[in-house]
């Protein structure tokens, strides 16, 4: 619970910066960017993140790596959590911001999952049928689920749409004990 305290609460720090500078798509645009030089340089994050390396060498670390390479809001970003020894909730804080920009521009976010990995063309189609359902915008990020069987279930805002073969099973079985 502390942490994800803590994603809200930098996450709006950086949400309300960002738009005060008028530069919200971009931030979240950098964010994306160095979560990903993250994810590509696990122990890059590893030693940003280690409380036993010195603060000097890893304020070096970001100098070199991001200095020149990002915009300022973002690389200022980073120095505040490296100050505070927040990096460690860098993901979670920037999966926060995104659900503020989201919120910003009216989509609702959600996951679709599914047995197998489905194309963009299917998950747009998803995307559509399910703006259709709920009267709002929508963007669903694709989860696997081998305990479904066949079929999807769409979870967005707290609403279940589910069209598994698992729910119909399940369903179906009820019936059954019921007669």
């Amino acid at each position: 619970m502390a942490g994800l305290t803590v994603e809200i609460v930098y996450s709006n720090a950086m949400y309300l910066a960002a738009k005060e500078v008028d530069l919200l798509f971009e931030v979240r645009d950098e964010l994306k960017l160095i979560r990903d030089v993250f994810k590509e340089n696990p122990d890059l994050k590893e030693i940003l993140c280690n409380p036993s390396v010195v603060i000097a060498y890893k304020r070096k670390l970001i100098d070199k790596i991001f200095k020149n390479n990002t915009i300022d809001i973002c690389y200022n970003f980073l120095n505040v959590l490296l100050n505070k020894r927040r990096l460690y909730n860098f993901e979670g804080i920037v999966k926060e911001f995104n659900e503020l920009v989201s919120h910003n521009e009216g989509i609702s976010k959600g996951v679709i999952y599914s047995v197998r990995p489905l194309t963009e063309d299917r998950i747009k189609a998803f995307e559509k049928e399910t703006e259709n359902l709920l009267k709002t915008r929508v963007k669903l990020e694709n989860e696997l689920d081998a305990t479904l069987i066949g079929g999807v279930s769409i979870l967005v805002e707290g609403k279940l749409i589910d069209a598994s073969l698992k729910s119909r099973l399940r369903g179906l079985s009820q019936e059954l004990l019921n007669e």
